[in-house]
């Protein structure tokens, strides 16, 4: 019996990082009270079997149904530290910084999605979803504080925490989506990233509506109409940091 173990897997071209002694509804429906060992799902550089349009360098988006890009999955072992791992995903063909998709769910936007889905389903029958800037926000979605700010960060975990300040101010934590700590899979539309789930309602690709990496935090009420920027901080379970900013739109 080994004393450190951790599985690695592939083939449901997801991304996933979930650890030891993290549980869930489901799991402890099918006699599984908690997970044993820290277990990768290490994406795949296809990503969703090459799915969606073509970004700008000519090759599919291929977003994951977790809302992961694709890439690959590095593990590192020290032999002078037994049991100890560390591990990092690279974008294909983006910048190691590059770690985290950021976008804004709102009402109007679960709406869209909820049709756009439904035109799928429908076998893409009639006229497609309009389009739809998953970086825009109407005023009036601000009111309610339904409207979240979102990060699907690649390398993230339950051990990894988010922070996001707007427009300079005071950062605030986000929060992550499924914790793990027992409840069952948190799955809808206000549960989904809307920048990987855009562009694949749009055209082709799985949506899960769900994410073992996604976190969100709501938009201020009080942002007047006009641009405005949210510094996203993603910082993973090994300590590594990564700092993305990105501009959006309320209306």
């Amino acid at each position: 019996m080994h004393r450190w173990l951790v599985t690695v897997g592939g083939h449901t071209h997801t991304l996933e990082h979930l650890l030891a002694g993290e549980q869930r509804q489901e799991w402890k429906d099918a006699g599984l009270s908690e997970l044993p060992n820290d277990q990768i799902v290490a994406g795949a550089v296809s990503g969703d079997w090459y799915s969606g349009g073509l970004n700008e360098n000519g090759v599919p988006y291929a977003y994951t149904s977790d809302a992961a890009e694709p890439g690959v999955y590095t593990l590192t072992f020290s032999g002078d530290e037994p049991g100890t791992y560390g591990g990092y995903y690279t974008v294909r063909g983006a910048d190691q910084d590059h770690q985290q998709l950021i976008g804004i769910n709102s009402p109007t936007w679960r709406e869209w999605a909820e049709k756009a889905q439904a035109w799928q389903d429908d076998d893409k029958a009639g006229d497609g979803p309009s389009s739809i800037d998953p970086l825009t926000v109407s005023a009036e979605d601000l009111k309610d504080g339904k409207s979240f700010l979102t990060s699907s960060f690649f390398g993230g975990s339950t051990e990894a925490t988010v922070s996001v300040s707007f427009d300079g101010g005071d950062a605030v934590d986000a929060e992550i989506t499924q914790p793990a700590t027992g409840e069952g899979e948190n799955k809808g539309w206000e549960f989904t990233d809307p920048i990987s789930a855009t562009e694949n309602l749009s055209t082709t690709g799985n949506v899960a509506q769900s994410s073992p990496h996604l976190w969100r935090t709501a938009v201020p009420a009080d942002l007047t109409p006009g641009e405005h920027t949210a510094e996203v901080t993603a910082t993973d379970r090994y300590g590594a940091e990564y700092t993305e900013t990105v501009t959006f739109t309320v209306e």
